[in-house]
């Protein structure tokens, strides 16, 4: 599952998907917010440019939130 943000809501939204044990496998995306780490919680990655959504939606299922 792709996010996109990764500040306020997306970090809400990410609580909301693993409360409910999803099991997917969560992505952010996030081309505006600066002083962001590589890893959202130490485990989520944070994509920066299309060209890796590109990449990685051609690996994985494509379910897409914003």
């Amino acid at each position: 599952m792709l996010i996109v943000g990764a500040k306020g809501f997306a970090k809400e939204l990410l609580e909301v998907i693993i409360q409910g044990n999803l099991g997917a496998k969560i992505t952010f995306y996030d081309d505006v917010s600066e002083y962001l780490p590589k890893l959202l919680f130490g485990k989520y990655s944070i994509l920066r440019a299309c060209l890796e959504i590109q990449k990685r939606s051609a690996e994985t299922v494509n379910l897409f939130v914003r």
